[in-house]
């Protein structure tokens, strides 16, 4: 195991070469075409090339080499792409940018795709789909729609990050991997099928000596609740008034084990197909799941850093890279995802002053980051996510917008820290962040260890995971 300089945080972006081709027609006018005077129009879209695709993927990668970013993330929405049919696979596309990548020495973070399954899975298995706690089935069009505790789902990720793993995590550029994608958002973590209700009653089978003990613990006689049978209790569902708080807490705790071994699962897939590190993009202010539990398995935390106040808060963005931190200590967390500023799904989507880009960025730098990416590359065309803002605007690759100004300042300010840094001789001290760097960083700075497993000192992240810190 190396430890990091303190001044090696790498600098990236969420990438998504499956969208490329979208992008392509979207930047065309749609046309109509008739068959007759009387017919009525049809839209169709512009054909696109592989060597449109092809090229502007390099075009991409050129740019982010420009600005100096060292590391893309891609891959956790990908499935429907790269099995567009049960058993057919389609890598190509994926394996073409990685080997751009390689050629540009940018690292890849590959991600599982589980958090959207393929709309032929659901349609084959409509079971898959989540109940909520109003007996509702959650729809396809949207993500995050799988039942965590169905057999036939499991299998299908366990496949699939096994496939993903062998094929893609084998590939020189990757360096790691992310399982899956923000567990729990969007009310997620709550689910009310009946697969979640029966291994719920055996695991608190496992936890109590006895359904008198439960009763017992629980304080079942108040509201006339006490249980014969493990198989009477049910999920906290839709109920007038508030559930027995033994209840609600056992089913929290429930939940967070079963999504941990969701992740375990796909955790040793990876590690047994290509031995890459793992981590998981967390959210700081979420309580729905135990994060401390969800990150022991993983070599680094993760998480995604969104301003959810009506304006920014420094001290309160500054708490939640404090908070992240202590979920791995001993080694450096990876800030996966950063709002480039305005996002889409607030009540109100301010456009934010540029600042804030930079002092999010040095506030997580400060506190031991070990990678800050932000989300996205591009600003979408089209989605539910089009109006969220991205390094490269809507206006495209020649458009130097001021996200990319503000990038290549924090490059800048970056190396110029380095050099006063080791000029004072502080250098080999590598473990904290030093008084030098701590008194120019005001507030955003702090003393946080960044030793890392599979990190070093002239490459940042690497593959090798051979050292892992237990």
């Amino acid at each position: 195991m190396s430890i990091s300089h303190p001044f090696d945080m790498e600098l990236g972006v969420s990438y998504y070469p499956d969208y490329v081709s979208d992008f392509l027609a979207a930047e065309i006018p749609p046309f109509t075409s008739s068959e007759s005077q009387t017919s009525k129009k049809i839209f169709r879209a512009p054909e696109i090339q592989q060597k449109d695709i092809h090229s502007r993927i390099r075009a991409d990668l050129d740019a982010m080499k420009e600005l100096g970013l060292t590391i893309i993330r891609m891959g956790e929405f990908s499935w429907s792409s790269v099995e567009p049919e049960p058993g057919k696979y389609l890598p190509e596309l994926f394996l073409f940018t990685l080997d751009e990548a390689l050629r540009r020495s940018i690292k890849v973070i590959f991600c599982t795709p589980t958090a959207t399954p393929p709309r032929w899975l659901i349609q084959k298995h409509p079971e898959i789909l989540p109940v909520d706690r109003e007996g509702r089935i959650i729809g396809s069009g949207s993500r995050r729609q799988y039942n965590l505790a169905s057999a036939v789902y499991r299998e299908h990720a366990m496949r699939i990050a096994q496939y993903y793993g062998r094929t893609f995590g084998k590939h020189d550029a990757v360096v790691g991997f992310q399982i899956d994608n923000e567990f729990g958002c969007h009310g997620s973590a709550f689910q009310f099928n009946s697969e979640i209700r029966l291994e719920f009653q055996a695991w608190l089978r496992k936890r109590y000596h006895s359904i008198e003990d439960l009763n017992q613990l629980w304080f079942n006689s108040f509201w006339s609740a006490r249980f014969k049978d493990f198989d009477e209790i049910n999920l906290p569902d839709h109920t007038y008034t508030d559930n027995n708080p033994h209840l609600e807490l056992e089913y929290r705790r429930f939940i967070s084990q079963l999504t941990a071994d969701f992740q375990r699962m796909q955790i040793l897939e990876i590690q047994k197909s290509c031995g890459k590190w793992c981590t998981h993009n967390f959210m700081s202010l979420f309580t729905d799941l135990d994060h401390w539990k969800l990150s022991q398995e993983l070599d680094y935390a993760g998480f995604d850093h969104y301003q959810m106040k009506s304006f920014p808060d420094a001290a309160d963005s500054l708490w939640q890279f404090y908070l992240m931190r202590c979920l791995r200590p001993e080694r450096s967390f990876l800030l996966l995802e950063q709002q480039p500023l305005q996002v889409n799904w607030q009540s109100i989507n301010r456009r934010l002053p540029y600042p804030w880009l930079f002092l999010w960025t040095m506030q997580a730098f400060f506190q031991g980051a070990g990678a800050v990416l932000y989300f996205s590359w591009q600003r979408f065309r089209g989605g539910a996510e089009r109006m969220h803002d991205g390094i490269i605007s809507h206006e495209g690759l020649d458009f130097d917008n001021w996200q990319r100004k503000v990038i290549r300042s924090i490059n800048s300010i970056k190396s110029d820290l380095k050099a006063r840094y080791l000029a004072l001789g502080s250098g080999a001290d590598a473990n904290i962040h030093g008084n030098a760097a701590g008194n120019a960083a005001g507030n955003a700075a702090g003393n946080a260890e960044v030793n890392a497993a599979g990190y070093d000192d002239e490459n940042g992240l690497s593959a090798d995971s051979s050292e892992k810190a237990s």
